[in-house]
């Protein structure tokens, strides 16, 4: 009986930790870690940027990307990447309308429950200058005219 209760018990415990060691998990990988936009007060919205997210781990990435700022799209919000040559690519797109002139930040949010790193943050910054009043110049500084009274005007 104590055979095969011994047994018994290293036959559990050998499948339990081989079946430990055969979870495959996933890992956030992304690339760049931070964005900076720049713009213009009434002018054009900034040129998109490009968030790469895959997994760097085992098994498969199962992704979603999300975001706290009005201003910030993000296309696609999410995704399925099996390892680092399966790359995927975010597009963040930034809309100035009705904001003024300043600096804004926004966190965007990587993440995967099976991730052994979730959620995942990259920070985006804005900055919006003032409009830019252009700046008439001319030469000379000074005119002088001279006239006598009662001849016609100088010319």
């Amino acid at each position: 009986m104590k055979k095969t209760l011994f047994l018994t018990w290293a036959l559990i415990i050998g499948l339990f930790i081989l079946g430990t060691s055969c979870v495959l998990n996933p890992e956030i990988g992304y690339n760049p870690s931070e964005f900076k936009f720049e713009a213009t007060e009434g002018g054009s919205n900034p040129g998109d940027q490009i968030l790469q997210v895959w997994n760097s781990g085992q098994g498969t990435l199962n992704w979603s990307v999300d975001n706290d700022a009005t201003w910030l799209t993000l296309e696609p919000v999410s995704g399925i990447s099996t390892g680092e040559e399966d790359k995927k690519d975010v597009t963040l797109s930034v809309d100035i309308t009705g904001l003024s002139p300043g600096d804004y930040n926004a966190t965007i949010a990587i993440s995967d429950p099976e991730a052994t790193n979730t959620p995942q943050r990259v920070n985006v910054s804005l900055t919006i200058a003032s409009e830019a009043f252009p700046t008439i110049a001319y030469t000379p500084s000074s005119f002088n005219f001279y006239a006598k009274e009662g001849s016609s005007n100088p010319e």
